[in-house]
């Protein structure tokens, strides 16, 4: 009889959803840190009808089309009732922004429409990037003809004696500004006599966006670095990272760290 009272049921359906998820910092599988309500997205291609919920850490992605995204269902609807209609999904393009400038702008590249959930991940601006008691890298990053490295992602992977890798990650800014925060490593042994742990760095970059407003790291690729102590190029660097310390780094008779794309 309590269904008697329900006459009809509203129900919109949404056609999926972007999480954004702070990627700077500490890296792990499944580690989401979540970005409440800073940022902002301009779509660039999206269907016609698309609307745009956003929630605390996204956006909900509503759409009148196809046919039954949107209706009214007699009583109380239940089960397979609630169940959208088939979508052949699309495509959609945009750029992720903060207006504070805490969070560095990105593009981005989906095929949604089919009721999915997204994650894009967004770095923090060195603007917004706070100093862990732990210490970070920094860095200037620059291509070899002299371009800066606008929006290279690095990732640094620690290695503790006693723990397993920690890997961490940041994202440059439009001038090649780089603060990796190692939010995680843990303090040394106090009976080792070495507090330092070994590191290696690795950069995926794009010359073809140095000086613009935003790229999309995901499409970025390896980049070779030239190693502090000779100048070579490498896939990746190793280094000693102190906590509680800060780590600057720079290739050898550079003061910055030059790439070169593989």
């Amino acid at each position: 009889m309590a269904d008697a009272r329900f006459l009809e049921t509203p129900v919109r359906h949404a056609t999926g959803y972007v999480g954004f998820f702070d990627g700077t910092g500490f890296s792990a599988d499944g580690h989401r840190p979540r970005v409440n309500g800073e940022l902002a997205v301009r779509l660039e291609q999206a269907p016609r009808d698309l609307e745009l919920l956003y929630k605390a850490s996204g956006i909900g992605l509503l759409s009148r089309n196809p046919e039954g995204m949107t209706t009214v269902l007699p009583g109380r609807a239940r089960g397979s009732s609630l169940a959208p209609p088939d979508d052949d999904g699309y495509q959609l393009r945009g750029v992720i922004f903060d207006r504070n400038g805490r969070f560095n702008p990105r593009a981005f590249s989906l095929d949604t429409g089919t009721d999915e959930a997204h994650w894009l991940r967004v770095y923090r601006s060195p603007l917004g990037t706070r100093r862990p008691h732990a210490g970070w890298l920094v860095a200037r990053l620059q291509f070899t003809g002299g371009e800066p490295a606008s929006w290279a992602v690095a990732t640094c992977t620690v290695s503790p004696p006693f723990c397993a890798p920690l890997v961490f990650a940041a994202q440059a800014d439009i001038n090649g500004d780089l603060l990796l925060p190692l939010n995680r490593v843990p303090a040394p042994d106090k009976n080792e006599s070495d507090s330092r742990y070994p590191a290696t760095l690795s950069i995926k970059a794009d010359p073809g966006s140095s000086g613009r407003a935003f790229a999309d790291p995901e499409t970025f690729t390896d980049c070779s670095i030239a190693t502090p102590s000779s100048g070579d190029f490498v896939a990746s660097i190793s280094l000693q990272v102190e906590p509680g310390s800060d780590t600057r780094i720079s290739s050898k008779d550079s003061e910055s760290l030059q790439l070169q794309k593989d």
